[in-house]
């Protein structure tokens, strides 16, 4: 049991009931000075706290206060803090982004094999390529480093050049074969 004393207008403790047995046969506190246990709602004279005190009595009687001393609360050492570990989320793999981009890259490369039609393409490949290298990007910042440089590398140069010469390419063989 923790006992906390309040005497000239100082909080002290905690102490154990026979740290403050010794302080009270010590003389260094009284019987009438107020105490606190936990449990309590409020302070009390240390007699009441701890019972069966016999010590033997002053020679002259205590002054009686004039006004009515109404100590603070007590101050309670506060539970250690409870450690909460934080786990940082995964982060999202570059995997279904690089597996978007390709796709969208063969998807322009092969309706520019289409003859006659794949001249048409650049009107569609135009959005699809700026898209792939976002996600190109993307992909670099998920931890595919090598997935979205060569993604990147497909959007600005290998699948424009692929674009520009399939259709003529294809074109020509087909007006050739006639």
């Amino acid at each position: 049991m923790n006992i906390y004393l309040y005497k000239d207008g100082q909080q002290l403790g905690p102490f154990t009931e026979s740290e403050a047995r010794a302080h009270l046969s010590s003389g260094s506190v009284s019987e009438t000075d107020l105490a606190w246990v936990e449990g309590n709602s409020d302070w009390q004279p240390l007699s009441t706290i701890l019972p069966h005190v016999t010590l033997p009595q002053p020679i002259a009687p205590a002054p009686i206060p004039t006004a009515p001393v109404t100590p603070p609360q007590p101050i309670v050492p506060a539970p250690a803090p409870t450690v909460v570990q934080v786990v940082a989320p995964r982060p999202l793999s570059h995997w279904g982004v690089s597996l978007a981009s390709w796709a969208l890259l063969a998807l322009c490369c092969i309706a520019s094999l289409l003859p006659g039609l794949g001249f048409g393409v650049w009107l569609v490949a135009g959005p699809i390529l700026l898209i792939t290298f976002v996600l190109g990007i993307i992909a670099i910042s998920r931890g595919g480093t090598l997935q979205g440089v060569l993604i990147l590398l497909a959007s600005l140069i290998v699948v424009p050049v692929f674009v520009f010469i399939a259709p003529i390419v294809t074109t020509g063989a087909v007006l050739g074969a006639r």
